[in-house]
């Protein structure tokens, strides 16, 4: 008696499964090769091309799933590719359904069941592509801001700017990128702003503030390359305060003031010496010990 293949009726699982399977099987593939010492060959048989070595039976087999997955995927109509990668765009939905739901719902796991149900996956699919739920969610809408912030900045030649004003019109459209969101921003910044989502809010600006100074030509790899994205990130974090609270022209003025602050200290700094602050700091410390006897001579 023949029996006929059946398929899940919703394959989003089998989807989502199959994609992140195949990223694991190329890690697993890489690793065997790369982790070995260069001076231990390995020939390869041509039958299978997997090389000799100790973990040879475990490249083998996972080559062997990968096909599975591949021939699997193909019956899906799933294209594995770098070029297009389905789960991203579904993230992508699911972001932009929860978009309307957040002004009414806020930053909550009520506002992915919502989105999900408006996009047709259950809660288990949802959490499938958001373990963190609200948390993957929050990090996904920063990634879409720099995005489109990048995209308006692309027009752009920095070079023909200032650094002042590479980081003020980087800035600017960080921010109008965000507030075309509207109240959903409101909610997610309050979000981040909870302590237990702090940390979060802070690995978020560091990496919005990353881009930006890459766009402007930053190439620094001493500890200027932390200073510059850690004060970034603080005037990116206050000016989006700013504009939700009080308007566009008020975080211009607010960003104004923080950028002639951080030049004015970066000017300062570039006068300092180290040879004179530790000639001050000795003599400091000497008049501390004994007194100023240069008086009583």
């Amino acid at each position: 008696m023949d029996v006929p293949l059946h398929f899940a009726e919703r394959s989003f699982t089998l989807h989502l499964l199959f994609q992140r399977f195949q990223r694991l099987v190329d890690v697993v593939i890489a690793d065997e090769y790369l982790n070995h010492r260069c001076s231990c060959r390995f020939p390869r048989k041509p039958r299978d091309g997997c090389p000799e070595g100790p973990l040879r039976n475990e490249a083998r087999l996972i080559a062997e799933d990968a096909a599975f997955v591949h021939a699997i995927a193909g019956v899906y109509g799933v294209a594995m590719t770098d070029t297009f990668d389905w789960a991203d765009q579904t993230e992508a939905r699911l972001l932009g359904a929860a978009l309307a739901h957040a002004p009414a719902l806020g930053w909550t796991h009520l506002l992915i069941k919502a989105a999900a149900k408006d996009i047709g996956l259950s809660v288990a699919e949802a959490e499938l592509l958001l373990p963190d739920g609200p948390r993957d969610l929050a990090a996904l809408l920063a990634r879409r801001h720099d995005a489109a912030a990048l995209k308006a900045l692309a027009v752009i030649d920095p070079v023909s700017l200032k650094v002042r004003e590479r980081i003020r019109t980087a800035v600017l459209a960080r921010c109008e990128a965000a507030m075309a969101d509207g109240e959903a921003v409101r909610r997610w910044s309050g979000y981040l702003a909870l302590p237990q989502n702090a940390p979060l809010g802070l690995r978020l600006a560091w990496a919005s503030a990353d881009a930006l100074w890459r766009w402007a030509g930053d190439t620094a790899t001493d500890e200027n390359h932390y200073s510059k994205r850690a004060l970034l990130a603080e005037i990116l974090i206050s000016t989006l305060l700013v504009h939700q609270a009080m308007g566009a022209n008020a975080a211009a003025a607010h960003l104004d003031g923080r950028i002639g602050g951080v030049m004015a200290f970066e000017r300062w700094k570039a006068g300092l010496k180290p040879a004179d602050f530790f000639a001050a700091a000795a003599d400091l410390a000497a008049r501390l010990r004994y007194g100023d006897r240069r008086r009583e001579a």
